[in-house]
């Protein structure tokens, strides 16, 4: 029996997951139930099981994405950085997802439509420079 999963809006790392559940050839339905689809979805993108369920109980939690709007705010995009360094997106994701600053992170947003610098608080703080850094090395070679 083939089951079909929803279509929904899904960050581009839920997209990945979505493929992963699909490639399986599992139910929707075991795919809530089954420990080894479960872990093998984690296995898959490198996480533990509790970091896929972390990952994905936060995601319910936020919509439109606190990545994806920290990215916005310092001029990246979420598709551009997958074709040209997929790991570290996902590293990006991993990280922004085990956060504990998220609330402080939502407010920040909510109370200002630009902000372009990446607080102190952020764990992908540094990641998110460097990655600016070698755009801005990038653009200058370009010149």
């Amino acid at each position: 029996m083939h089951v079909r999963l929803p279509t929904l809006d899904f960050s581009p790392f839920f997209r990945e997951i979505e493929r992963q559940i699909k490639s399986l050839g599992r139910s929707a339905q075991s795919y809530h139930t089954d420990p080894q689809v479960i872990g093998e979805i984690a296995r898959d993108i490198n996480l533990s099981v509790s970091e896929l369920y972390s990952l994905a109980a936060k995601e319910a939690d936020q919509p439109g994405g606190l990545l994806d709007k920290r990215l916005t705010s310092i001029g990246l995009r979420s598709e551009e950085l997958a074709r040209s360094h997929p790991e570290v997106l996902r590293d990006l994701q991993r990280v922004c997802g085990r956060c504990t600053s998220s609330v402080t992170c939502a407010n920040d947003f909510a109370r200002s439509d630009g902000l372009s610098d990446i607080p102190k608080y952020c764990p992908n703080e540094q990641t998110l420079q460097a990655i600016l850094q070698e755009e801005s090395n990038a653009a200058s070679s370009c010149r």
